[in-house]
């Protein structure tokens, strides 16, 4: 594990999440001896983006002998000798002494890590590497197992996820799904019963959301004349989703009188009716999530103890997206093409933009931002960035000194995508924006160059 000291951590950018961005200018250039490689290493090279939405979230391996990228090397499969922004010999990425190198070829357009532009650096799980028109984040190698339907990824955490489905769907145990708000937990719920091979509805039941009156009703059925109002019988979901899976979902908002009802629920595998004197059993696979800590409430003694010991027979932790940023670009195009009713591709600068966006609302934001990108894109078939998608411009954390906003750079150059954003904003007058950071243009015509911006895509 690599820990910053106060001096590297000065002159490193955190990222979302926690961890540096390392500029590291002591390792090993290209011509390492064989001696040098680690041939153990297990890490793959993910396609985050490319311009042929086919490449999209393919994993290069990287041999003992490292790998070439640039319109000469053919090695990597990916084409590039058509990649008009990528040098001829643009970069290499190789296995040193147990660790992964990225080294600049002296590439005309720059290498990327993380959103800076580096020459050297070693690079570690989830950093993304950018060259060219071609985006790619470093992952272990995932695992090989069938997604189920209506799921998209290709990295190692989105595989996992899928190995795990594949593994207690068919059980009959209980399935606690953590994970913030957003993630899709009930994406991987249905996805759990999909694979169970159960013959019963999927059915949810929102334990935050019902009020405590009608919460037994809603949940167990009444009988007729159980209370004022109830001429008839009704089932409840219980009953609804027999041969089947009763979905809890935000179970750590349940209350303490519906945590002793789903206690019983799980020990004996019955419950009873609103009105009714006698138990019926549960035929139900029972599957709860929550986007809360619940170890924290039990402390708090917020929840019950014995309902968490039950709860978590099998659990599955459903990752963020900052965790799976290789699978931004793949989500992004499938949401935009759901909302435009025919398929899209995004253009590069969109691409980065997303892959350098700390996600906080994990699946359902990028969801939301897709959606208003098709309607901002006017019927077109390739998307754009533009600075209103995201709420905040998408920049990792800003040096000492310095926010991001385009009043306070004062000289200080932007990254590439705060430049595309401050560009944007300006609708491509490299006049006015000289002028608002404080610089002569010749200066930030060469910025933008070195950033790989064509002021084209901004009129």
């Amino acid at each position: 594990m690599w820990h910053a000291s106060s001096a590297e951590q000065a002159s490193a950018r955190q990222v979302p999440g926690g961890g540096y961005a390392r500029r590291v200018e002591d390792t090993l250039p290209s011509g390492a001896t064989e001696e040098d490689v680690d041939p153990r290493e297990r890490l793959v090279l993910v396609v985050a983006y490319h311009p042929d939405p086919q490449h999209l979230g393919r994993s290069i391996r990287i041999p003992s002998g490292g790998i070439r990228f640039g319109r000469d090397h053919a090695e990597s499969g990916l084409h590039l000798h058509t990649d008009k922004r990528m040098s001829r010999s643009h970069a290499e990425i190789l296995p040193i002494r147990g660790k992964i190198s990225l080294h600049d070829l002296k590439s005309r357009n720059g290498t990327w890590l993380n959103g800076d532009r580096v020459t050297h650096a070693t690079l570690e799980d989830g950093d993304v590497v950018r060259m060219g028109s071609v985006a790619l984040v470093l992952r272990k190698e995932p695992v090989a197992t069938a997604v189920p339907e209506g799921m998209v990824g290709a990295g190692a955490a989105f595989r996992g996820l899928c190995h795990e489905i594949a593994s207690f769907g068919p059980r009959a145990s209980v399935v606690l799904l953590e994970g913030e708000a957003g993630v899709g937990k009930g994406l991987v719920a249905r996805a759990l019963h999909a694979a169970s091979g159960l013959t019963g509805s999927f059915v949810t039941f929102d334990c935050g959301a019902v009020a405590p009156g009608v919460m037994h009703s809603e949940l167990f059925g009444h009988r007729a004349g159980a209370f004022s109002g109830a001429a008839a019988a009704r089932p409840g979901l219980i009953e609804q989703a027999r041969q089947g899976t009763l979905f809890l979902d935000e179970i750590g908002d349940a209350s303490p009188e519906l945590q002793s009802s789903l206690l019983r629920l799980l020990e004996e595998g019955e419950y009873r009716p609103v009105g009714s004197d006698r138990p019926r059993r549960a035929e139900v696979r029972v599957i709860a999530a929550t986007n809360r800590d619940l170890d924290v409430r039990v402390g708090r003694e917020e929840f019950r103890f014995d309902l968490l010991t039950r709860l978590r027979r099998l659990r599955i932790r459903v990752p963020p997206l900052r965790e799976r940023l290789e699978d931004v670009p793949l989500l992004a195009t499938r949401f935009a093409s759901a909302r435009a009713g025919r398929p899209v591709t995004l253009h590069r600068q969109l691409a980065f933009a997303l892959l350098e966006h700390a996600w906080p609302g994990n699946v359902r934001e990028l969801d939301a931002v897709m959606e208003r990108a098709v309607v901002l894109s006017g019927g077109e078939r390739q998307l754009r960035f533009d600075p209103s998608l995201l709420a905040t411009v998408p920049v990792r954390e800003a040096p000492r000194g310095r926010r991001a906003s385009p009043v306070v750079f004062a000289g200080v150059r932007p990254t590439p995508l705060e430049l595309g954003t401050l560009l944007r904003n300006q609708g491509g007058n490299v006049t006015h924006l000289a002028r608002e950071l404080g610089v002569a243009r010749h200066t930030l015509y060469r910025w933008l160059k070195e950033a790989d911006i064509a002021l084209d895509d901004f009129r």
